[in-house]
């Protein structure tokens, strides 16, 4: 419920970095209005005064993020709510290999994904000659198994998947001139 003296708040959200930091929020208030400013995070951490009269600043500590995932709270000042967010660890993903060079009469493929518990990914083909048949959604270490279909063409094709926001580059030779598979 918001008391009938207070105004607003300036800003009404801020965002931070991983790193975490310092922030500053601005109560508006008549000056016999009393205000009182709560944090139920254990994250972030009131480091003024938790209350004042009329016109004021609540300074808070945002400390480090040390998840990967982004994160949000909500301070209450004076009957205001007040948000916080913060962005989480980067993921960082290492998938290979990053060129596969299959035959020219297709085959099932398998693409490994490294990366950290936390950290989500996804897997699609861009040619409709290469299927993701497993692992088009996982998180952490794991593996997309991707079917390619024979090339009929007389001339070689490459397509791609995207795989945890990275290309996988996928080849195969043609039959060449004669129609036939190259000896």
């Amino acid at each position: 419920m918001l008391p009938i003296c207070a105004d607003g708040l300036s800003p009404r959200i801020q965002a931070f970095s991983v790193a975490g930091e310092v922030g500053n929020v601005s109560v508006a208030a008549p000056g016999g209005c009393s205000w009182m400013a709560a944090s139920n995070e254990g994250w972030i951490f009131l480091s003024s005064a938790s209350g004042g009269t009329g016109n004021g600043t609540v300074t808070y500590q945002v400390a480090p993020n040390p998840s990967f995932a982004r994160r949000t709270a909500k301070l209450i000042i004076g009957g205001w709510t007040f948000t916080v967010t913060q962005e989480g660890r980067p993921c960082i993903y290492a998938v290979s290999p990053s060129v596969q060079s299959l035959p020219i009469t297709g085959v099932i493929a398998v693409a490994r994904v490294q990366a950290p518990c936390e950290c989500p990914w996804t897997a699609v083909s861009q040619a409709d000659w290469i299927t993701v048949v497993s692992g088009t959604i996982g998180s952490g270490n794991g593996q997309v198994i991707n079917k390619v279909a024979p090339n009929p063409g007389t001339t070689p094709r490459a397509g791609t998947l995207t795989i945890a926001g990275q290309t996988v580059t996928v080849t195969q030779p043609g039959t060449g001139e004669s129609g036939c598979p190259p000896e």
